[in-house]
């Protein structure tokens, strides 16, 4: 095979391409076989970071909504006991008034 390429002049060109395709994808192979750990790492710890602040932010967003909550219940209290009066005074008119 050697001595055709070296009787045949144009075959010369295409060895060398074919050589220097076959280098490149062996220096690729080799510089582009990375471990998928070491490539993701980055981006592991910043979904860990992430769902910790999920996760203190929903704490947050729970304890606002029960102090809210707990908040209006205070707030309705004279609301209700009025209306609470109002309701009994009228049932007392009621029944009374028969």
């Amino acid at each position: 095979m050697i001595e055709q390429l070296l009787n045949h002049r144009d075959s010369i060109p295409y060895a060398l391409a074919i050589g220097a395709i076959v280098l490149a994808m062996t220096l690729g192979y080799m510089l582009g076989d990375k471990d998928p750990a070491t490539l993701c790492a980055p981006h592991i710890v910043e979904v860990e970071q992430l769902t910790e602040k999920l996760s203190d932010l929903n704490e947050k967003l729970t304890k606002c909504q029960s102090t809210g909550v707990g908040q209006a219940a205070v707030e309705c209290q004279t609301v209700c006991a009025s209306q609470v009066e109002k309701a009994l005074a009228t049932h007392k008119d009621i029944v009374c008034s028969d």
